[in-house]
């Protein structure tokens, strides 16, 4: 890997901001099995005052499959599979398992946020973050009667994990593990902290009250295979 990062700052102390940075990031990896990628972000912080801070970024993200993903034993199960080609019903070995042909989960992914810290009451933080997040070729699988179905339908790259014997009779169906949804969500995330130090209470005690309040609100979760989205 090899990655370079960057704070520059636009304004500070003004009559309209306290601060105003922009950060940027780029990252190339080369991994031995999925190959080289490149993800990068931008984002604007804005200081308007010793209160309150808004936040953006803008990011194109990846996640490497993992050994399981790549290496997992192969196992065999038999399912009877309807062929819309010959119209037969052949009882058909199905494999499960890894996939060293994997390629990365790429997302491409928006933030917007607010930071407010009151000066009228020390020791209190709150953030509220929007976010919307697509991924791309994340990691899933089929059954071997939806890749025999989508074959025929015109999913040429599922045809390739149909293998057929000397009559042309489906004998094994690879339904290992593909690059084959499209994962979206949007929502907000609000994050709400105080500190209070013991030292502030009757009786002048060491140490603080840390009080932490966390909650999301998933306004759109749908993973999509190209056929059904759920």
């Amino acid at each position: 890997e090899a990655y370079a990062e960057s704070v520059i700052p636009l304004l500070a102390n003004t009559a309209w901001a306290k601060a105003l940075d922009v950060n940027l990031a780029v990252r190339g990896t080369d991994y031995s099995t999925s190959g080289s990628e490149t993800t990068w972000k931008a984002g604007l912080t804005w200081q308007i005052n010793d209160s309150l801070r808004l936040r953006g970024t803008r990011s194109r993200d990846i996640r490497a499959p993992n050994i399981g993903e790549l290496f997992a034993q192969t196992s065999t199960a038999f399912r009877t599979v309807t062929d819309p080609v010959t119209g037969q019903q052949p009882n058909t070995r199905m494999l499960r398992g890894g996939n060293p042909d994997l390629q990365s989960e790429r997302a491409d992914t928006i933030t917007a946020g607010i930071v407010y810290e009151p000066g009228w009451l020390r020791g209190l933080r709150a953030s509220v973050d929007y976010y919307d997040i697509q991924i791309d070729g994340a990691v899933g699988t089929l059954e071997a009667q939806d890749i025999v179905t989508r074959c025929a339908n015109g999913a040429a790259q599922l045809c390739a994990l149909i293998q057929r014997d000397a009559a042309n009779t489906i004998a094994t169906v690879q339904a290992t593990l593909i690059n084959l949804n499209t994962l979206k969500t949007r929502g907000v995330d609000v994050e709400i902290g105080y500190r209070l130090p013991l030292a502030d209470l009757p009786g002048d005690l060491p140490g603080d009250i840390d009080l932490r309040v966390l909650g999301t609100y998933v306004d759109t979760l749908i993973t999509d295979d190209g056929i059904n989205a759920i």
